[in-house]
């Protein structure tokens, strides 16, 4: 049996993006996906620039408090706050 880390049928086929307008995949780095958030005026008119820049706040504030902890203590991080 496959592991989750390389099984990939969950993919969308290229097929399917193209019929979705899809033309980008999602971001493997928070910072990086961050940046592309705070430029999106899309999201901020949906969402409200105000609730946009809470998020970016409250993320980056995670960032820089995980950047503190060894990978045991992220793990455990994250693992309660589910």
């Amino acid at each position: 049996m496959a592991s989750t880390a390389t099984k990939r049928e969950d993919r969308l086929s290229d097929e399917v993006k193209a019929e979705l307008g899809v033309t980008e995949g999602l971001h493997n780095d928070l910072e990086e996906a961050l940046e592309v958030l705070k430029a999106d005026p899309t999201i901020k008119e949906a969402l409200g620039e105000k609730c946009v820049e809470a998020y970016l706040a409250h993320k980056s504030f995670e960032i820089k408090e995980a950047r503190k902890m060894t990978w045991p203590e992220r793990r455990e991080m994250i693992v309660t706050s589910i």
